[in-house]
């Protein structure tokens, strides 16, 4: 009998018709249907799509992987904003906001033009961060203040 893979991590299997290995692993529901939410994938190998499962496994555990229609770069600076709330003095708070808005317009006036902002959270690319880093450091911001705008990155969430 083959053994089974823990609760939550994904399964393997293979496609007759496709004649390929298939992996697949559980994000999430819909939360209008309540049926599950599945990212699939084939490989060639079976040890292929185990390693992959396992990856994503991971990742999903971590916290790393959102649904596929997850949150906006604004929506998710909201929320660490939100959740800061309770953790830090309301002075911090306001500096984290200011420091933020510089980078991303929109938190201060949702009708601000804030490509970056309304870009998916999952689509960001370390570029198109660098690229508002350097506008930062060319509108006449200290590099202080760019590093400060960059933190909330790296602070845990």
């Amino acid at each position: 009998m083959a053994r089974r893979s823990a609760k939550g991590t994904g399964t393997v299997f293979f496609h007759k018709a496709r004649k390929r290995w298939v992996a697949q692993i559980t994000v999430g529901h819909d939360p209008a249907t309540g049926k599950p939410r599945k990212l699939t994938r084939s490989f060639s190998t079976k040890k292929e799509a185990e390693a992959w499962r396992t990856e994503m496994a991971a990742k999903l555990f971590k916290g790393l992987l959102l649904n596929p229609e997850s949150l906006t770069l604004r929506e998710w600076a909201e929320n660490w904003l939100k959740q800061k709330a309770r953790e830090v003095r309301h002075r911090t708070l306001h500096l984290y906001r200011q420091e933020l808005t510089y980078a991303l317009p929109s938190l201060k006036d949702p009708l601000a033009k804030d490509p970056l902002g309304s870009s998916r959270l999952q689509g960001v690319q370390p570029t198109q961060i660098r690229a508002v880093l350097s506008a930062l450091m060319e509108r006449g911001l200290s590099p202080r203040t760019v590093a400060k705008v960059r933190e909330p990155s790296l602070r845990k969430p």
